[in-house]
């Protein structure tokens, strides 16, 4: 009887330190621990039928699994790995809390000048309200910690987030760069009265879209240093404009835009920020 009493001690225990842990890191499966096939429960993939850039990984930080992402040849054309929280309906997970910032463990091997990038947004009522970004270019061939301070915009207290886990560069990514991810999780939860906000850009700047290659949305990043008419377009590679994503005044600040490309075809396309004397173009890569 005394063994068993022992047991249950233990095992309530056992259960009220994985709820608070859980309370406390509202990240699906953060240890990636949990899998459907070659996707992570929690989070979906750019993966497509017969061609797997994510894969479960046994090579962990800790316990059984990591997520392992590697640019792969799809019909001559690289296809790199995305990984992102929720579905492709809903990207986000609720939140409850300002967090200061997302940490985790990588390991990394790039080809040519690729980047591993991680990405953080909170928002408040759908409205983007802090961002996080880190871009890795230098080979980790260990588990290697990684921390990206999260910046807010406003003193709202955000209600939903999302992580996106890719493999990017400013023209096409290379074949053969591989990554290994594990262990996310939020740190310092902030008060109101300890975060500096910066709800006013201080230059004018174009982000490189995430997921780079993607299928069918990506999301688009950018700053505005003055308020005025803006104009956010879509090329493709004999330069005809394809969609007209923004063209309105806006406000200065930090914006972050989804653009949906289920109706054009896989291909190289070009994205142009233009805004007073401001002009800046990037490519993206659409894998159908």
């Amino acid at each position: 009887m005394k063994t068993r009493h022992n047991i249950v001690l233990i095992s309530a225990l056992l259960i009220f330190v994985t709820t608070a842990l859980q309370a406390q890191n509202p990240i699906p499966n953060p240890g990636f621990e949990n899998w459907n096939g070659s996707t992570p429960e929690g989070w979906f993939t750019l993966n497509i039928p017969g061609f797997e850039a994510v894969t479960q990984s046994s090579d962990a930080h800790t316990g059984s699994f990591a997520a392992r992402g590697e640019v792969i040849d799809v019909g001559g054309l690289p296809f790199g790995p995305g990984i992102i929280t929720g579905s492709i309906g809903d990207v986000n997970f609720p939140v409850s809390q300002q967090y200061a910032r997302l940490t985790g463990f990588y390991k990394y091997t790039p080809a040519g000048t690729d980047e591993l990038n991680i990405a953080v947004d909170l928002k408040k009522n759908g409205l983007l309200s802090g961002v996080g970004v880190i871009n890795v270019q230098n080979q980790a061939t260990a588990w290697t910690p990684f921390s990206i301070e999260i910046n807010y915009f406003n003193q709202e207290i955000p209600d939903a987030a999302s992580i996106n886990i890719t493999i990017g560069n400013s023209s096409m990514v290379n074949v053969g760069s591989t990554f290994l991810v594990d262990d996310l999780q939020f740190e310092d939860p902030v008060g109101i009265e300890d975060q500096s906000y910066s709800p006013i850009a201080e230059s004018y700047s174009l982000k490189q879209n995430y997921p780079n290659p993607f299928n069918p949305s990506t999301t688009i990043e950018f700053s505005l240093k003055h308020s005025g008419d803006v104009q956010l377009a879509i090329f493709n590679s004999l330069g005809q404009e394809v969609a007209r994503v923004i063209d309105e005044p806006l406000a200065k600040g930090i914006y972050s835009i989804t653009w949906n490309a289920e109706d054009l075809p896989g291909g190289i396309y070009f994205y142009r920020l233009t805004a007073g004397e401001f002009s800046e173009t990037k490519k993206l890569l659409l894998t159908k």
